[in-house]
């Protein structure tokens, strides 16, 4: 896995792939931030999490959607087949170097915070959970853009894929509230993944709300790791 890893996050900085998500991830957190903390004068970064955890779905695919695709599309996964490392490190590994070139973007926004603090107390247990909510949705739209990308040597495909489904569940949170069965709108939200994003976006961290989300994620890395290994078999 460690390999892989190493492999994966080099092929992100020896492409132009990695600096233009950096660059587009900052320039456009730098923007939102302008927007809605330093324009306002607020001290808290509710409203700058919030637009920039619906909008991330649009940067984060880039990440993605070649990390089998690419390999499929090349015939280079015929090495990973039959190379001596589980199907599961060659997941875990592409998907942590995924993860890692997200992590290198998020980094610099932390000085935000600390721009932030020259308007007045920044409330840092909220800011904090914010942070974990987001690293958490960033983590499952990461897995659900692997799945796809497993699934297709097309990237554009697996881009778009991403984009339906992650689109999906944010907005079938807002659409349940139009079901008149209120049983019905209670299991849905209890389901939601973005429901249990948007408690630890606002600051109220709940330990169930952050294994719920680890957990969906982990679901689309089972089912990546599942196709991956019947492409192996077979």
């Amino acid at each position: 896995m460690k390999a892989i890893f190493k492999r994966e996050l080099n092929a992100y900085f020896t492409s132009a792939l990695g600096y233009a998500y950096l660059f587009l991830f900052l320039v456009f957190t730098g923007l939102v931030f302008y927007f809605t903390s330093i324009q306002t004068g607020l001290s808290s970064l509710t409203t700058y999490f919030t637009v920039t955890a619906y909008l991330s779905p649009l940067l984060l695919p880039l990440l993605t959607v070649r990390i089998f695709s690419e390999d499929r599309k090349l015939k280079t996964d015929q090495l990973l087949l039959t190379a001596p490392v589980s199907t599961t490190g060659v997941v875990l590994g592409k998907f942590l170097a995924a993860f890692a070139m997200f992590g290198i973007g998020l980094a610099v926004t932390i000085i935000y915070p600390l721009i932030q603090s020259r308007y007045g107390a920044v409330p840092v247990a909220e800011t904090v959970c914010a942070y974990i909510g987001f690293i958490l949705f960033a983590a499952l739209i990461l897995a659900v853009g692997a799945f796809m990308s497993s699934l297709t040597e097309n990237q554009i495909t697996a881009a778009a894929a991403t984009y339906v489904v992650v689109c999906a569940v944010i907005a079938a949170v807002f659409a349940v509230n139009i079901i008149p069965n209120e049983t019905i709108v209670n299991i849905a939200l209890w389901l939601s993944p973005i429901n249990r994003f948007l408690n630890l976006l606002h600051g109220r961290f709940n330990i169930n709300d952050a294994v719920y989300l680890a957990s969906v994620a982990g679901l689309f890395l089972f089912l990546t790791v599942e196709t991956f290994e019947k492409r192996r078999l077979g």
